[in-house]
């Protein structure tokens, strides 16, 4: 897990209002969903009142069918005008991960992929060394940082959070090429910001595979696991491998880079697997 012993530093992470949302407990961001969205029910209630009296003349001066009209298109336009505003003060204060009403709809109900998936490891390169150098306090920060990137670009391209592993993440993705644009999009933010930071303490290591797996609630077992766990682990930070399985499924597309491939051994398998680096600089 450790193979880097330089000296770091802290990086200095800014967060938007989704990645802060991020640090919170899921519960609390429900509950703060839930709140925004009575204030936003609230602020349309004002709206109607204030139009209340034109209306209400409107409607005492109109035919029963006029009236019964005019009813279904005011309460139409007060839920449309109550969606808005929970939409826009959702979005700016970033109380979920996604991207307006769809995305607190789609975090709320989102459900694990099944029959064939690909799986992605992830973990920071020399979690244990950083932990000791930077101290709890320190170290905390830089974690919370790192689980609210991997998250919010886990619901930019729908990876199904199976686990947080204390540095590292188990993902699950219903097809391979949203789990090689997932991986690339974590690598490039993470280049982004080091480079922001000018520090270089911040890497990640990710592994692929794709297969059948034994879903048991909400979690996965299976030989498939077992083999993309151990490609994530032959990893070096801020690299990318993936099976020869996975690649076969997107190489088509011509979406992605591959460099040459590998045969590397995996811990506690016999044979060598053939692995390929992703090229996503």
């Amino acid at each position: 897990m450790d193979r880097d012993n330089r000296e770091t530093t802290l990086v200095k992470l800014p967060m938007t209002g989704a990645q802060i949302a991020e640090t919170m407990p899921r519960s609390r961001r429900h509950w703060t969903s839930r709140m925004l969205a009575v204030a936003g029910v609230l602020c349309t209630g004002l709206i109607a009142a204030n139009v209340g009296n034109d209306a209400g003349k409107i409607l005492t001066n109109a035919s029963a069918n006029a009236q019964s009209t005019y009813r279904t298109l005011f309460l139409m336009l007060l839920v449309a005008v109550a969606l808005v505003i929970v939409r826009e003060i959702c979005s700016r204060l970033g109380v979920y991960t996604g991207k307006g009403l769809r995305g607190l709809i789609r975090e709320r109900f989102s459900a694990a992929p099944d029959g064939t998936v690909t799986i992605m490891f992830s973990d920071i390169e020399g979690s244990t060394m950083l932990s000791e150098q930077l101290g709890d306090d320190r170290w905390l920060k830089l974690l919370r940082c790192h689980n609210a990137l991997i998250r919010r670009q886990l619901a930019a391209h729908r990876g199904f959070e199976v686990k947080s592993q204390g540095d590292g993440f188990m993902v699950a993705f219903g097809s391979a090429r949203s789990a090689l644009r997932c991986a690339i999009a974590i690598q490039r933010d993470l280049a982004a910001r080091r480079d922001q930071s000018g520090s270089q303490v911040l890497r990640v290591r990710i592994g692929l595979h794709t297969g059948e797996v034994i879903r048991e609630q909400q979690d996965f077992f299976g030989h498939t696991v077992i083999l993309a766990a151990r490609i994530g682990a032959k990893a070096n930070g801020g690299e990318i491998l993936v099976s020869a399985l996975s690649r076969s499924l997107v190489v088509g597309s011509h979406e992605f880079q591959f460099g040459e491939a590998r045969e590397e051994q995996l811990k506690g398998l016999r044979d060598p697997r053939r692995v390929h680096e992703v090229r996503w600089r």
